[in-house]
């Protein structure tokens, strides 16, 4: 199993990297398209936003002992939808809403003993995963959207 603090370093550090540049850029850069079809930089913040709720309700539903997704749910039209909710927010709203997430999430880790951690389920998009990897994975999500950011304004 992932160590504890290696998951919670990466998780600190993915956010740093991300409200730094999410700060850094212009009102332009926002409206530039990036890879995700349909998505401009700010709608890949805002789909970052609502990412970290999306991914503390798998912790859940593993812990509760539904191993798979719920019937007939689409991963892109959900988080189409989450992206539609937030499109006229602020940048500001959108780092808001990530400062809000981001303790309740630490908050749900420290709370899970190792047992629980390594209890196996599904993701949304049916990959199997363990409860630790769930929280390392909202680290490397926000971490592929920042590349994806950085592609899309040429750094």
């Amino acid at each position: 199993m992932q160590d504890r603090k290696a998951v919670i370093c990466s998780l600190e550090e993915s956010r740093q990297e991300l409200v730094a540049l999410a700060k850094s850029l212009t009102s332009e850069q926002l409206q530039l398209p990036t890879e995700n079809e349909g998505w401009s930089v700010k709608d890949t913040l805002a789909h970052v936003a609502s990412s970290e709720g999306g991914l503390l309700a798998t912790v859940n539903r593993i812990l509760g002992g539904q191993v798979a997704t719920r019937p007939g749910f689409d991963l892109n039209a959900y988080n189409q939808q989450q992206v539609e909710k937030r499109r006229n927010r602020s940048v500001d709203e959108l780092l808001a809403e990530l400062d809000a997430s981001r303790p309740e999430a630490l908050k749900r880790f420290g709370e899970l003993t190792d047992e629980q951690l390594a209890t196996r389920g599904n993701m949304a998009s049916g990959t199997p995963i363990d409860v630790i990897s769930v929280f390392q994975r909202i680290g490397d999500h926000e971490r592929l959207h920042c590349d994806q950011i950085r592609k899309a304004i040429g750094k």
